[in-house]
């Protein structure tokens, strides 16, 4: 009868995976309390499809696997500080988690598709420093955040599609120097941002589509105040496509190179940008 009607659960000791299918036949659970169990990683897909609306995480949990809780109930999560790795599609479609997406200090690793789909977060996304792996489309379509996005200096990659249609975030987008390619599709309309862009000295190629927004069906600039590039070499760019269609209507307000650059910019595909830039200076970083 129990299995029927419950619907909270504390769990001690240590699950298997038979114990954790045994969990998806008890259809009125709504909230799993796992804190002191000895697992350090649990089951891909444990949760998956799951009504469970709250689960507490093992506090020893070094791993979230694939599919954790793919489109499921849940409503909020506390990452465990000892997680290191976050694998593919683990939060994927849960529509209901909402509040602030906190990344622990140590995490490392984020898979593809990781939270896509989470439009109910909202805040700040802070991605520490730690983190040295971030998977396609881990953010794509989280439609909710509302405050600053900051992209740790662990990174030498923005992966194609990663913040795509993240448009509440707002202020100020930094690519820290230590990236080297920043993807195609990587910030597509993420519509909401209203500081400047900083383009990080190391970045080598902004690949299609990567800082454009759609308006009335027109690929049109992300709206940054200013864009700075602090790349001594000029980034590879695709001139009609990185920065959105660019015509007498719509134009970029300012661009800020390195001192001493400009020649060499002018003679790649940045001179496309230039010609409908308001300004373009030459500065020291």
């Amino acid at each position: 009868n129990e299995v029927n009607t419950l619907i909270g659960l504390k769990v001690t000791g240590k699950l298997n995976v038979f114990d954790f299918d045994f969990l998806k036949t008890m259809k009125s659970l709504q909230s799993v309390d796992l804190a002191q169990l000895d697992n350090t990683t649990l089951p891909a897909s444990a949760f998956s499809g799951s009504t469970v609306t709250q689960v507490l995480l093992p506090l020893h949990l070094t791993a979230i696997p694939d599919r954790l809780f793919n489109q499921s109930k849940l409503t909020s999560i506390s990452i465990p500080e000892t997680v290191t790795t976050i694998g593919v599609s683990a939060f994927e479609s849960c529509g209901n988690l909402a509040g602030n997406l906190i990344l622990p200090e140590g995490l490392t690793h984020i898979g593809a598709n990781a939270f896509a789909g989470c439009n109910n977060l909202t805040g700040n996304l802070r991605l520490p420093n730690s983190l040295t792996s971030l998977g396609t489309s881990a953010f794509s379509q989280c439609t909710g955040f509302n405050g600053n996005l900051t992209i740790g200096n662990g990174l030498t990659e923005i992966p194609s599609s990663a913040f795509r249609k993240c448009s509440g975030f707002n202020g100020n987008l930094i690519i820290p120097d230590q990236v080297i390619t920043i993807g195609s599709n990587a910030f597509f309309d993420c519509s909401g941002f209203k500081g400047y862009l900083s383009i990080g000295k190391g970045v080598k190629s902004i690949e299609d589509y990567t800082f454009v927004c759609l308006v009335n069906n027109s690929r049109k600039p992300l709206k940054f105040n200013k864009i700075y590039c602090k790349a001594l070499t000029p980034p590879e760019i695709h001139s009609s496509t990185s920065f959105g269609h660019l015509s007498s209507y719509t134009t970029l307000p300012y661009v800020g190179i390195p001192l001493g650059t400009k020649d060499a910019y002018q003679k790649t595909n940045w001179e496309n940008i230039f010609r409908y830039t308001n300004l373009v200076e030459e500065i020291e970083f």
